[in-house]
């Protein structure tokens, strides 16, 4: 602690000077300690739901740059959480804190808080643009745009990584009592507002990306607005960066009750972080519980007893008979089909695509293509296909697609 201040005790002064008529509070004042905690427990628990749920479901299918940039933003919320965690005697009015407080480890906190804040905001935003560069390939517009919102997040980042770095550390031949003493960090909060005006024009651009893309899909109004809810989960993320920027905007018109504002701020920047990992999530989590989750026993059970049917009694034929089961199957009258979805067509270029051929061995009519019914016993049989693409110029068409399959007479979708 500075020289000058040998000899007072600081834990009986307030950090501020309180308002008219209000006294300082050591002992029980208000604190946004419980909100804090309820805040933090319920995001950082979420996103790591969702993490490990993705991380699960596309292990097997090998991890892609998106799967790695959400882990590493994952680990930097965790820290920042834990670090938010360790200061809940800070988040409450300036003027119910000893001044002494502020001395010792207080400084070495912030400063490590936003080192881990801006690493972990910067991949989560970057996660959700691998993301889309996955599912959107196919459109010619998304790559230019990915790569812009790329670069702004970039920016964005690494200039307030930089700048934090100089104003919330210690000068050379500087301690940390000294740089609370200097005032220095309070000249980061200009760089604090522009900051978040420009995360919220990227939050909304993530938010408005793939729009266009959800809307062109040839889906059934309930599931196109399904997905639409997922991408827009993004705004919450939006909204968090509103009220930080208004927070933001407060503390450079008045210092007084700093640590009140800031953190109100640090709050919305866990909302922010833990959102834009949901987001960039929820596809791998959907397949995992697709995939995983839905065919656990206690699930099954749970389902059976809601909707009043077992798996069994859904997945059986009504007409099925002994002699059906062992009537032998000939060629005559086998028909197989190609069953193309959206997903698939969003594919670019050249690649390989799994397709489902059904045949149908009873020689009864073909199932019907593209969401209809299969037709009673029907085989399904998963296999690749390498995709041709033709010009961009050349409109896709039934007539377009020729797809030649091994063991299969070349067919035309």
């Amino acid at each position: 602690m500075s020289d000058g201040l040998a000899g007072f005790d600081l834990c009986a002064f307030p950090g501020a000077a309180p308002p008219a008529g209000t006294v300082s509070n050591f002992i029980n004042p208000p604190s946004l300690a419980p909100t804090i905690i309820g805040v933090c427990v319920v995001m950082v628990t979420s996103a790591t739901l969702f993490m490990v749920g993705r991380l699960f479901a596309n292990y097997k299918r090998n991890l892609a740059w998106s799967d790695y940039c959400a882990l590493i933003a994952l680990i930097f919320s965790l820290a920042h959480g834990g670090l938010m965690l360790a200061q809940l005697k800070y988040a409450r009015h300036q003027w119910d804190i000893p001044a002494c407080w502020f001395f010792g480890n207080y400084a070495k906190i912030i400063f490590s808080q936003s080192m881990m804040l801006i690493p972990g905001l910067f991949f989560s935003k970057a996660a959700i643009f691998l993301l889309f560069q996955q599912i959107f390939e196919i459109e010619n517009f998304m790559r230019p745009a990915i790569i812009i919102g790329m670069v702004f997040n970039l920016l964005i980042h690494l200039t307030g990584f930089g700048v934090e770095a100089y104003y919330q550390a210690p000068s050379p031949g500087q301690g940390w009592d000294d740089l609370m003493l200097s005032g220095k960090p309070n000249r980061a909060i200009y760089w604090g507002v522009v900051q978040s005006a420009c995360s919220i024009v990227l939050d909304l651009y993530i938010f408005i990306l793939p729009l266009p893309t959800i809307f062109r899909l040839n889906l059934p109004p309930l599931k196109r607005f399904q997905v639409v809810a997922v991408f827009s989960a993004a705004f919450m993320g939006v909204v968090a960066n509103v009220v930080s920027l208004v927070y933001r905007v407060m503390l450079t018109i008045d210092l007084s009750d700093g640590t009140w504002k800031l953190y109100a701020i640090l709050l919305c920047t866990v909302v922010e972080i833990n959102i834009a990992l949901i987001v960039c999530s929820v596809p791998g989590f959907s397949r995992f519980m697709r995939i995983y989750v839905s065919e656990w026993a206690p699930v099954k059970t749970l389902r059976s007893k809601i909707y009043g049917y077992s798996t069994s009694d859904k997945t059986k034929s009504p007409d099925s008979s002994h002699d059906s089961k062992n009537k032998p199957r000939t060629a005559l009258g086998r028909r197989e089909y190609i069953e193309l979805n959206d997903a698939w067509l969003m594919k670019s270029g050249g690649g390989t695509a799994t397709v489902d051929i059904i045949a149908n061995g009873q020689g009864g009519q073909s199932p019907e293509i593209g969401g209809g019914s299969v037709a009673r016993g029907g085989i399904v049989r998963t296999l690749d296909v390498e995709q041709q693409a033709t010009s961009s110029h050349t409109p896709f068409s039934s007539e377009n697609l020729v797809t030649t399959i091994p063991g299969v007479s070349r067919t035309r979708l």
